[in-house]
């Protein structure tokens, strides 16, 4: 089921299932678990706006494992996160892009 709420926001469940079966996207520089994953929704997205109230659309997700979530949150920066881990702030929404047009459900936006 897909579609684009009044806000613009894409929603797409079976993308954001899709992620949860790939590897966290840190799991090269971190070590961390490398499954289960949970869809992360971006902070500072590439694709949607993110507003007071909304989180990111779907296509603004990357899939990290439990550890690596959490701690991202406790962070409260996600680009310092990233920075910290990658030596790349912008390595979420480059990976988000990356990730969307690898997904099979990317024809249905």
């Amino acid at each position: 089921m897909t579609f684009r709420s009044r806000k613009k926001r894409f929603v797409s469940r079976k993308h954001l299932e899709y992620l949860t079966t790939l590897d966290c996207v840190l799991f090269p520089y971190n070590w961390c678990k490398r499954r289960p994953t949970q869809a992360h929704h971006l902070m500072k997205p590439f694709y949607s706006v993110r507003g007071m109230g909304l989180r990111a659309g779907d296509k603004d997700t990357i899939p990290l494992c439990s550890d690596c979530h959490r701690e991202l949150h406790l962070n409260g920066n996600e680009d310092k996160y990233f920075k910290l881990i990658t030596d790349n702030e912008n390595f979420g929404r480059e990976k988000c892009q990356e990730l969307w047009k690898e997904s099979p459900y990317y024809e249905e936006s």
